[in-house]
């Protein structure tokens, strides 16, 4: 396990988790990436998540187990953290890879990063949630080391609000708790969904290989990581199913820790 402290107080909170303020967008994103009869019916059809969570690089409650019972369980899926080294990990029966990290000293290794890259070309689905924070005397934050192989690099900006998302997710009044911003070396290979007031990014999506990949700026998060908050949004059961792309085959059994 990585546990990392501030004097005496777990650094939670060096990252701002994005939680349900942000479900909405995610659910919205699904009819973007699915395939449109996934919505015939409120049970059926319904692809089957099978995620594993990483958190072997920065430890949250939110991450060991509310997102899963937010998400995963609530239609059918299961879920299983990787504590151990990420390129090591069983990702055969999965179908989402949940990222994230705090402000943390732990490195992403070539072959961690590899091991996206294979997934992705799989046909799996990849979320990204992070946000620019550093650890002690570090100088560089650790997830940069993933995204950036995609593209995509995590900043030092804060995020202007309002929050502008795109027409296409056809949702408005979003809310946040601060947070920071995204840069993208090719605009043109991703679908900007959610900019901040000054136009910097937040959200934006990208398929590679036969999955896709969202990278997505932690903004919002819940200061109570024990909470339950029920879904009860048809479109919103299915926010996992984002990224999992219809190429990847239906998991038959549990995924492994």
């Amino acid at each position: 396990m990585t546990y990392m402290k501030s004097g005496s107080v777990f650094v939670v909170n060096g990252i701002r988790l994005l939680v349900l303020t942000c479900l909405v967008l995610y659910s919205c994103v699904v009819e973007q990436v699915l395939p449109a009869d996934l919505f015939g019916s409120e049970t059926k059809n319904m692809m089957k998540v099978h995620s594993v969570t990483d958190i072997s690089h920065t430890f949250s409650f939110y991450f060991d187990g509310r997102f899963a019972r937010n998400y995963i369980q609530p239609i059918g899926g299961a879920d299983a953290r990787n504590w151990a080294t990420l390129h090591k990990c069983d990702l055969s029966n999965v179908n989402l890879l949940v990222l994230q990290s705090g402000a943390s000293p732990c490195l992403y290794l070539t072959e961690d990063v590899q091991a996206v890259w294979n997934f992705l070309e799989g046909g799996g689905g990849v979320v990204v949630l992070g946000e620019h924070v550093l650890f002690r005397r570090e100088k560089t934050y650790r997830l940069n080391e993933l995204v950036s192989a995609f593209g995509a690099k995590f900043i030092d900006q804060p995020a202007s609000e309002p929050l502008k998302p795109s027409s296409e997710l056809e949702v408005r009044d979003l809310k946040t708790y601060g947070g920071k911003t995204i840069e993208l070396e090719d605009q043109s290979l991703w679908q900007i969904l959610i900019r901040d007031a000054k136009a910097r990014i937040v959200m934006a999506l990208r398929p590679i290989g036969k999955g896709k990949l969202l990278v997505v700026s932690a903004l919002c998060r819940d200061d109570n990581p024990m909470r339950k908050i029920p879904l009860t949004r048809p479109c919103g059961n299915r926010y996992s199913q984002t990224l999992c792309a219809e190429s990847r085959s239906i998991p038959q059994s549990r995924p492994k820790a």
